[in-house]
């Protein structure tokens, strides 16, 4: 899933769920909202990802989010898509944004 279509899930305030999967470290210094749950922490935290509603997992740089969702769809969430380019891409998009306005 690419940012834009992000932000539109935003903007249309359509229900979803973030998920951070960064360490600690990394949330702590920047992050976008959403539920933190590390990689290292996930799979002992699926209750806390939702089955019903679309869950977008992101990391910095998109990598470790592309792992991850796939191990969560072998898992049966066929509803979680990962942020394609993570972090990195959606700030550089906002960034974007907030310079052509």
């Amino acid at each position: 899933m690419n940012c834009e279509q992000i932000l539109n899930i935003q903007i249309n305030e359509e229900k979803h769920l973030l998920i951070d999967i960064r360490e600690h470290y990394e949330y702590q210094d920047h992050n976008i909202g959403g539920r933190h749950i590390p990689m290292g922490e996930i799979l002992n935290r699926l209750d806390e990802i939702p089955r019903d509603i679309l869950v977008i997992i992101h990391c910095q740089s998109g990598a470790r989010g592309a792992k991850m969702t796939k191990v969560l769809h072998s898992m049966g969430f066929n509803n979680v898509e990962n942020l394609d380019g993570g972090l990195d891409a959606f700030s550089s998009l906002q960034t974007t944004q907030v310079q052509t306005k």
